[in-house]
């Protein structure tokens, strides 16, 4: 007898092919995007997916040298391509992702099962095509999931054009304009009232060096995407984009579009302005096409940054010694967040006109940082309470922007910047974080208040502020500074907070303003 199964036997012809090792491949990435479609550009897909179709090509052909056989060559393939991306996800359900145990029994059974594959077997062929109709079946759930969104935004051609007005071009004596949002940086009331600190120093300090500190300060928004998106345009858009996508929609793309290509952007550099961006980690705001020149976190894309942290990957380097202890969103948090302060700290020295906008994901969660600026181990935030855990991050940020403000106001005379410290949301109540299906239009006011009240301090050197009003909102931002210093004739816009519906209806408004007053 030969030994040879009879689809051996039969030749190879009739043999099925292991296209479950590129199907098993793509589909994490596919399942990733499609998780996240509303918040993700089609445009960060392609590369990933290719790295990991292109990944699971070179272990198959790996593997053939090894066996000479394709059928055997792609199981073994595939159990390396699942172990590889299942890793992550095992290591989080058992809240062990640096455990060497866990690796090391992980890494044993993968060698098993890969000493199975090799094994010449009669059932290999079924096997074979029981995993391609698996990988087909998962693959085409994935695309299922995501083609919606994805032939919505490849759809939008984006937001239109809008009307630029303003003076003309800027000279070089004009003033620097910084805008560094601080995300979720509480206002002086709920840190005193919530989380038991005094922030009246800092904000004295701030006074001294010539801001003016709106004391009933409100977000027009609840979240960073819709804050931003509002303040980069001088205006509000939940009226225009609810008609445009309805109030179920969770497709966050339009609003991310609205931050990447905008109006203040666009009105700076048309005076003679150099837009320096200093970016997060976070996508929409880590770079900027816009942009003259774009500084601060230089990693991955987020896409990227959180499928890796589902792979074997961050577990391997630790246990090789090749990275810190503790990978993934917090040390990429950590990381990100020193970045964007040093960049903020060389961009002083820079010959203006210069408009600079950063968006500093502190006193944002994970807490990572304490006062000193040393990082946090994730042990150690467990053992604070979440109030220990903001305050300290909350005294390295201001540590850091007493730093920063000290050396662009110590400028001479002719070189005093304008400066706008802004929140773009407060912290999240804890009922929100407690469970999903939190509905922010019948949220307490209590919750309304800690999320909404915000700091908002402008420092606009020659102009009176004795007549603003203490709750000018961050939609009016931009419009008082162009009035003041290019004479753009713009007018004041009511100052409204809105919140919508849960993360599943980003298009679902209220006006809380009176509830907030």
């Amino acid at each position: 007898m030969s030994g040879e199964t009879p689809a051996e036997q039969g030749g190879q012809s009739r043999r099925p092919r292991p296209w479950h090792t590129l199907l098993l491949a793509a589909y994490p990435v596919l399942f990733l995007y499609g998780a996240n479609v509303g918040e993700v550009e089609p445009g960060q897909v392609w590369r990933p997916l290719a790295l990991a179709v292109a990944g699971a090509c070179a272990v198959l052909a790996i593997a053939w040298l090894g066996t000479r056989d394709l059928i055997r060559s792609g199981l073994v393939a595939t159990i390396a391509v699942v172990a590889f991306f299942a890793y992550g996800h095992v290591a989080n359900v058992l809240d062990a992702p640096s455990s060497v145990w866990l690796l090391a029994g992980w890494i044993l059974v993968t060698v098993g099962l890969v000493a199975l594959a090799v094994r010449r077997g009669a059932r290999a062929d079924a096997v074979t095509r029981g995993l391609n109709l698996l990988g087909v079946a998962l693959v085409a759930v994935a695309l299922v999931t995501a083609a919606p969104g994805a032939a919505a935004a490849l759809g939008d051609d984006g937001p239109a054009p809008r009307t630029v007005t303003g003076a003309s071009q800027a000279s070089r004596d004009a003033p620097d304009v910084y805008y560094l949002v601080l995300d979720r940086y509480a206002s002086a009331d709920t840190l005193k009232r919530l989380f038991g600190y005094d922030n009246s120093d800092f904000l004295s300090f701030l006074r001294a060096r010539g801001f003016f500190v709106a004391r009933d300060a409100h977000a027009n928004y609840l979240k960073t995407a819709q804050s931003l998106a509002s303040s980069l345009n001088m205006s509000y858009h939940h009226e225009e984009l609810a008609r445009e996508y309805g109030p179920t929609s969770d497709n966050q793309l339009p609003i991310f579009e609205r931050i990447t290509d905008h109006r203040v952007g666009r009105e700076f550099t048309r005076r003679g302005y150099e837009y320096v961006h200093v970016g997060s980690w976070w996508e929409p705001t880590r770079t900027n096409p816009q942009a003259d020149l774009n500084l601060g976190y230089g990693g991955a894309s987020d896409f990227v940054e959180v499928l890796t942290d589902t792979t074997i990957l961050p577990a391997a380097r630790s246990a090789l010694g090749l990275a810190a202890s503790e990978e993934g969103p917090r040390r990429r948090h950590y990381v990100a967040g020193r970045a964007e302060l040093d960049a903020l700290a060389g961009v002083a020295d820079r010959p203006g006109p210069q408009f600079v906008f950063a968006h500093i994901l502190l006193p944002h969660d994970p807490y990572v940082f304490n006062r000193d600026g040393e990082f946090v181990p994730e042990a150690t935030e467990r053992s604070r309470t979440r109030e220990e855990n903001y305050v300290e991050q909350l005294r390295y940020l201001n540590a850091r922007l007493r730093v920063l403000i000290t050396e662009l106001t110590d400028r001479p005379e002719d070189r005093q910047p304008v400066i706008v410290l802004q929140s773009d949301e407060g912290p999240h109540p804890v009922r929100y974080t407690s469970g999903p299906g939190y509905d922010w239009r019948s949220a307490p006011r209590s919750d309304l208040r800690e999320k909404l009240e915000i700091l908002n301090a402008l420092r606009l050197p020659g102009v009176d502020t004795s007549a603003l009003s203490d709750r000018i909102s961050p939609v009016n931002t931009f419009r008082l500074i162009l009035n003041a210093y290019f004479d753009a004739d713009l007018p004041l816009l009511e100052d409204h907070t809105y919140v919508f519906r849960g993360t599943s209806y980003f298009y679902d408004y209220a006006d809380v303003t009176d509830r907030l007053r």
